[in-house]
């Protein structure tokens, strides 16, 4: 997912490189995204905000053909595309809603189960929680990881 801040800066670089009228001067790019996914992340380092990059003014100009994917090939039950679908686009139908109710069931081993998080924060939480919960003597370990651009220590904690 591009910005706007971001194909400016290569419209930028593309003057520089090329004296062509044309915007990107000529170069030809290829741009995939899917708008249903994740927005984009601000870089409020660089001033970046989260303008998608088809709002500039010279963007269809510059992309005038667009192809849409909409074949799926990873399922291929009916009710779970639809109301997939709907989910992307926050229009969720009793249907839909009674189709994700009707997947609610309790889980046979709870500590099996993989957790999903949005936020690095409550990860770590988690992660704590359980290894507090982990049995034996902690031991630590130091191992020399050496590669080809750095050399650094590890401290690497095993429950034994």
């Amino acid at each position: 997912m591009v910005s706007v801040k971001t194909l400016n800066k290569v419209e930028v670089l593309c003057t520089k490189i090329r004296d062509n009228p044309k915007h990107l001067r000529g170069i030809e790019l290829i741009l995939s995204d899917d708008y249903y996914q994740l927005p984009l992340v601000p870089n409020k380092l660089i001033g970046d905000s989260v303008s998608h990059s088809f709002k500039l003014l010279w963007f269809n100009d510059c992309f005038p053909h667009k192809i849409q994917l909409d074949i799926i090939h990873r399922q291929s039950e009916t009710a779970l595309i639809q109301c997939i679908n709907a989910l992307e686009k926050g229009e969720l139908s009793n249907e839909n809603v009674a189709f994700l109710n009707s997947l609610d069931r309790p889980l046979q081993n709870e500590d099996k189960v993989v957790h999903l998080y949005a936020r690095n924060y409550d990860v770590d939480i988690f992660n704590y929680n359980k290894i507090q919960k982990l049995q034996g003597e902690l031991k630590t370990y130091q191992a020399n990881i050496v590669d080809l651009t750095c050399e650094s220590f590890w401290h690497r904690r095993i429950w034994v």
